[in-house]
Order: structure tokens, then sequence, then C-alpha cells
């Protein structure tokens, strides 16, 4: 077994869940599927997190999400790509009576931690991912 494996026994409504076998055939189509699985997450990503940043300068008043386009302000209302916007007409509508309220400057934001328990530094520096609960990371 691998380092750090856990052992699972099946029970209840999970049972449909396990005495499955997945198997990848690690092809250029499976990278490229890879590839384009993570182009839409770094979107999505950062969707998210300009629409919090845009909520904290509105004070989550006069605001709906935006994006800059063309030097224009656009309400991105959802994560969807745009040949599949049924609701274009609406869109711009809306954009025409929110955009001009919305507090639009935009703002670097930088975080710096200042992480000194050791367990935390080893994980960040041998794992691909290390999760932290900031309450308890950073003292």
């Amino acid at each position: 077994m691998p380092k750090d494996y856990i052992e699972s026994t099946p029970s209840g409504d999970h049972n449909r869940f396990f005495n499955a076998v997945g198997i990848l055939s690690f092809t250029q189509q499976l990278l490229h599927e890879i590839e384009s699985m993570v182009d839409e997450l770094r979107y999505v990503i950062y969707y998210v997190c300009h629409n919090h940043l845009t909520y904290a300068k509105n004070c989550g008043e006069g605001y709906l999400p935006y994006a800059v386009r063309d030097d224009r302000i656009v309400i991105t209302l959802a994560y969807y790509p745009e040949e599949l916007d049924l609701d274009k007409s609406i869109r711009q509508t809306i954009s025409e009576k929110i955009a001009p309220l919305i507090n639009t400057v935009e703002d670097e934001l930088t975080t710096n931690f200042n992480l000194t328990k050791q367990e935390i530094i080893d994980s960040i520096s041998k794992n691909s991912v290390t999760n932290l609960w900031l309450k308890d990371a950073i003292k």
C-alpha cells in the first residue's frame, strides 16, 4: 500500500462507490482534456475571487459581478461561454443601469503570511497542496 494510505470499509449508501475500477489511459487526448479543465478552473477561480473583492469594494450595494471589455464595464451574471449567452439583451439592459454605480477601481491585493510552524513549512515544501485553517496556522 502507498505511504499514508487510508483503509475504508463501505457501509450504508456509500456501497455504490466501492467495487468499481477507474482505468485511465494517459494519452494525448486525456492530457488535452486535463489542460482544458485547468484552463476552465483558472477562469472560474478568477471569477469567484474577483466577485468577492467586488462585493467587498461595494459593501454589497449597487453591485453585480463585472468584467472590463474594450474599456467598458460589462456585467457577468454567471460564468458561461458567450456563445451560450441566450439572454444577452436582458444582461445588456441590466448592465447599462447597474454598471455606472459599481465601484470598479482596481486595487492590488497582496497577502503576506508569516508561517512559523515547522509542520506547515515542511508540508508546503513537500506537497503540491497544503490546506490551512488560518485561525490555527498563523500564530
